[in-house]
């Protein structure tokens, strides 16, 4: 069962500045998956962004 908005143990909610949501993003050295973890932290949520190669 996933869990709800807020706090994982008590269910408040955070404020605006601060996200309880992580994303992994893999293969995020270069291409789409770069865009896609810049996206995501952009708006708000704090992405793990993994990959082989710095860049292009």
């Amino acid at each position: 069962m996933p869990l709800a908005a807020g706090s994982p143990t008590t269910g408040t909610n955070h404020t605006a500045q601060q996200s309880s949501r992580v994303a992994a993003v893999t293969g995020a050295g270069t291409g789409t998956a770069r865009t896609a973890a810049r996206a995501i932290a952009a708006e708000g949520t704090h992405a793990v962004a993994t990959g082989q190669r710095p860049g292009p």
